[in-house]
């Protein structure tokens, strides 16, 4: 786990939220006790790692909702198809997705046709 700067200035980038998850981001214990520690941490201290995270909260949770085998990665991909799909202009995509360049690569998780 490193903590620091990101990769690239692509990466570094404002998130939207709705005004609802601030406040309650911003009522949190955590994010009131010390704005520089972890949000959700794992129940031993410290940042919540992968595998904690995959076996304790993702994998019940999409058993419970009849999606096996979906990743937590596929959220990040579905917000970008919904993007492009809701007619985002290709920019405002790249910043979103944090991308440094326009430039699509190839895909081996999807195929057109």
């Amino acid at each position: 786990m490193i903590r620091g700067e990101a990769k690239t200035a692509a990466g570094r980038r404002t998130v939207a939220l709705p005004r609802f998850l601030c406040d309650e981001l911003a009522a949190h214990p955590a994010a009131v006790k010390d704005p520089d520690e972890w949000v959700f941490p794992a129940p031993e201290g410290g940042p919540i790692l992968r595998n904690g995270f995959r076996n304790r909260f993702w994998l019940p949770a999409v058993k419970s909702a009849g999606l096996p085998g979906l990743r937590f990665h596929d959220l990040r991909l579905t917000h970008a198809a919904f993007l492009i799909a809701g007619g985002e202009h290709p920019k405002t995509i790249q910043t979103r997705m944090g991308y440094a360049s326009i430039v699509s690569r190839p895909s081996s998780t999807f195929a057109v046709t």
